[in-house]
């Protein structure tokens, strides 16, 4: 099992829609929520938000070009894995990138771009209220959500603590541990004892942050980690960018849960 890491901290939904037009008139009224500025103020004032788009801005000759390009962008790898679970098309318009022109409007507001996704066909932002306001007008943008931001109150003293181990009456090959109860409710240990261990297989996961000096982890099988909130590629906490203490837990219990291995304490599935 391969591992990609992403670290991060963010509330959205999801609302996709294809075939809007290229122009920017604007609406009368605008759409900005109290619950923006409320939930989305961080203490630099600004406030952090998703804005989500009403379409890809394709007319509908541009669409077949779309999908091949989109197509010459997959890997073989994803090629192959899509193919088992979609019939006929294995693009959607979750693929296309957002549309650059929605893209520099809302920038030209005022409004600092921090991240964008083609998924949500949304784009984050750090903006006052006023320029949230003027970009709620713009009749492409069919809502804008607070990037919501949440810390713990008492922070964790023990990050790891240590549980008595609880042994098996089951002979297993593996000494699962205190793992052993997820393991044999699933029947993993059947897929194990048969050779599957996870060989090939490519994990994305998205959470908090990650302890990879954690002895259940092996680092050596992390193909590559991003964080969104630092933009960096370390997502275990780093004193230098004020991460509570906490931050990386659930991340690291997980990880450890689905692919971890200390024979004795914790051996994940994969």
């Amino acid at each position: 099992m391969r591992l990609f890491l992403i670290g991060f901290l963010a509330g959205f939904s999801l609302l996709l829609s294809l075939g809007g037009a290229h122009g920017t008139p604007q609406k009368s009224d605008p759409v900005l929520h109290p619950s923006v500025v409320s939930l989305g103020l961080r203490d630099s004032g600004f406030i952090h938000a998703w804005v989500f788009f009403k379409d890809k801005g394709l007319k509908k000759d541009e669409f077949p070009e779309a999908v091949s390009r989109a197509e010459r962008r997959l890997t073989q790898r994803s090629r192959e894995r899509r193919s088992k679970a979609i019939q006929g098309s294995i693009v959607t318009v979750r693929d296309f990138p957002v549309f650059q022109p929605y893209i520099s409007q809302v920038v030209s507001s005022g409004a600092v771009l921090r991240n964008k996704s083609r998924w949500l066909n949304a784009i984050s932002v750090s903006a006052t209220a006023d320029e949230l306001t003027a970009i709620s007008r713009l009749s492409f943008v069919s809502r804008i959500d607070p990037v919501l931001l949440y810390r713990k109150k008492v922070e964790l003293v023990e990050q790891f603590p240590v549980r008595q181990k609880v042994r098996s009456a089951t002979k297993d090959s593996l000494d699962y541990g205190l793992s052993g109860g997820q393991i044999r409710q699933m029947n993993c240990h059947l897929a194990h004892e048969a050779g599957y261990r996870g060989q090939g297989v490519i994990v994305l996961m998205l959470d908090t942050g990650y302890f990879l000096d954690h002895e259940s982890i092996r680092a050596d099988s992390v193909l590559a980690q991003w964080d969104f909130i630092d933009q960096d590629s370390i997502t275990q906490n780093e004193t230098s960018h004020d991460d509570s203490v906490g931050q990386h837990n659930h991340g690291t219990y997980t990880l450890s849960a689905l692919g971890g291995f200390t024979p004795g304490e914790v051996i994940g599935p994969a």
